[in-house]
């Protein structure tokens, strides 16, 4: 209740008296918290070892009244955890996670070795940049061609067909994206450069279930 509905101590020991008749002292509050944080360290070292080991692991934040809200989620595991900094992502240790992060390629999340750039925030910011300037061909044309081949890359990555076939839809498909990528330098250069990771890893990954 500290931390979700930022009560402070002293209304939360009011709301325990209120409700519970539960007369505690801001002294006995703390103390609980403390022994509480004691016992559940050992699980929550536990969940970052999940994490660690996991094959695909997706990560985003979002700004709290507390700091920041990560959400972090894998084959093995989902966490969300409140009242952390900005900086969250160093939950999973760059040295020990050998696996693939998906994110919205915040600043703290470019230094892992395997990183796919997350298809709903750069569809998101496309959308964004449309709205904002609807008059603009260029975003109509970026937002048009990434949303045909996001759905060409999921036509691709269900299709069970046979390999030849799937190697040739494959390679249209990448040649798409390298035109898409290959425009001249303009206001949406940064959000091109972000495509190929992204579109690559679509069939071989949940990314788009």
């Amino acid at each position: 209740m500290v931390l979700i509905t930022r009560l402070s101590m002293d209304k939360l020991c009011q709301q325990f008296d209120f409700f519970w008749g539960l007369k505690l002292a801001k002294s006995q509050t703390d103390a609980l918290l403390n022994r509480l944080s004691r016992q559940w360290e050992p699980e929550f070292d536990t969940l970052c070892t999940l994490l660690a080991n996991s094959t695909v692991v997706h990560a985003d934040e979002t700004g709290w009244s507390i700091n920041s809200v990560w959400a972090f989620l894998s084959e093995q595991v989902r966490i969300i955890l409140f009242g952390v900094h900005k900086d969250g992502a160093t939950l999973l240790p760059e040295d020990l996670f050998g696996g693939l992060l998906v994110s919205d390629d915040a600043a703290v999340c470019r230094g892992f070795t395997l990183a796919q750039k997350c298809w709903a925030h750069l569809i998101r910011k496309a959308i964004r940049l449309t709205l904002l300037q609807p008059d603009s061909e260029e975003y109509r044309t970026f937002l048009t061609c990434l949303l045909t081949l996001y759905r060409k890359a999921c036509r691709l990555k269900q299709d069970r067909r046979l390999k030849r076939r799937r190697v040739r839809r494959k390679s249209a498909c990448w040649k798409m994206t390298c035109g898409l990528c290959a425009a001249p330098d303009s206001e949406t250069t940064h959000h091109r450069r972000r495509i190929p990771n992204t579109t690559s890893s679509i069939w071989s990954t949940n990314s788009c279930g």
